[in-house]
């Protein structure tokens, strides 16, 4: 903008290639030189990563058209496939497609995603390949050391359609308390676990060509219940993706064995006066009463047993906790008294704090 320099790729250092030979009149480029002297300074590149284009977005790259070349910086989430790879900043997503064959680009890619680390990588928007926004020819990985921004945070989608998901395309995305139906390996070594959200089934997979698959995911048994990271690959439709063994965790399901629990109110343990208390029954349940008794002549059997409730003003009322849920509850009541104003109860169960009545 005031002055005008040189900046000298020397073909000593090897032939010049990539991204600087497509350099026009009116481009904008970031540079990364050396300063070479020779009387006076000498400006000098030795690779093509040295220029790049001013880093956008992965927001705004996607607005680009198709055959547009970018930079944009980011973290690899997932290795969908040794071919794709999700990649995320904090204003999007896209896949990063690197081809079946080996390249340092690739190694680069990858080695970014095991190690957790963000990079700035230059490459040429491609149209969407079936839903699927991408960058592919990648020129150039770079490290970034401070980006910015964090690695991404997974979407928890648990409460979602399924099937409703291509707003989180190429994203990371979480699934709690999925059980699983089934798992299975197809002929190419890819491990597909079949799980239930309660209201739809799918499958997530662990392609082989990322490694073949290991630990709990392979491991895993019908009736168990997961909690699973994600990637949402797009390919006509929603693919879900892992690639490690750390993306699934076992959700361990504490359940006593089941029983059914009947509790009598016994006359010899309680008051025949009204009053506040405690009664334990036979299975260990600590119930807490207010303004109740025996129910003297009253009760149910030859024993005569029950707890009699008074008045809801008093207020008469009788509480349990049950810290293993509850799947149904039957209450038998008897009218003790022969007035004739009718008797009204009311059961009130509370979960996690919501009280049905």
């Amino acid at each position: 903008g005031t002055e005008t320099v040189m900046i000298r790729w020397d073909s000593r250092t090897g032939d010049p290639v990539g991204f600087p030979l497509t350099l026009v009149a009116g481009d904008v480029i970031d540079a990364v030189v050396g300063v070479y002297w020779s009387n006076v300074a000498a400006l000098r590149i030795d690779a093509e990563g040295d220029f790049t284009l001013p880093p956008k977005t992965i927001a705004a790259a996607l607005l680009e058209a198709a055959d547009t070349v970018v930079t944009i910086r980011g973290y690899v989430t997932l290795n969908v496939d040794g071919n794709n790879f999700l990649f995320q900043d904090n204003t999007g997503a896209l896949d990063v497609f690197l081809g079946s064959g080996a390249s340092a680009e690739k190694d680069a890619v990858l080695a970014a995603y095991l190690g957790g680390y963000a990079i700035e990588i230059q490459a040429t928007r491609d149209a969407a390949y079936k839903g699927l926004e991408q960058v592919s020819s990648v020129q150039f990985v770079n490290v970034i050391p401070t980006p910015g921004f964090n690695f991404p945070t997974a979407v928890d989608v648990t409460a979602m359609d399924v099937t409703l998901l291509d707003a989180y395309i190429a994203q990371l995305v979480e699934f709690k308390g999925l059980e699983v139906v089934s798992i299975a390996y197809d002929n190419f070594g890819n491990l597909d676990i079949n799980v239930t959200n309660g209201t739809a089934s799918f499958a997530i997979r662990w392609d082989s060509r990322t490694g073949d698959p290991v630990g709990l995911p392979t491991e895993l048994v019908a009736g168990d219940v997961i909690n699973v990271v994600a990637g949402a690959y797009w390919s006509e439709g929603l693919r879900l993706r892992i690639s490690s063994s750390d993306a699934v965790e076992k959700v361990i399901v504490n359940v006593d064995s089941d029983y059914d629990n009947t509790t009598v109110f016994l006359k010899s343990e309680l008051s025949n006066s009204y009053g506040n208390g405690t009664y334990t029954d036979s299975n260990g349940l600590v119930w807490t009463f207010v303004h109740s008794r025996n129910a003297d002549t009253f009760g149910f059997g030859e024993n005569q047993d029950g707890i009699m409730l008074r008045r809801a003003d008093e207020p008469s009322s009788l509480e349990v906790t049950l810290v293993n849920g509850l799947d149904d509850l039957s209450l038998e009541f008897k009218k003790a008294f022969t007035g004739g104003t009718p008797r009204t109860y009311e059961v009130q169960i509370t979960n996690n704090g919501t009280t049905t009545t």
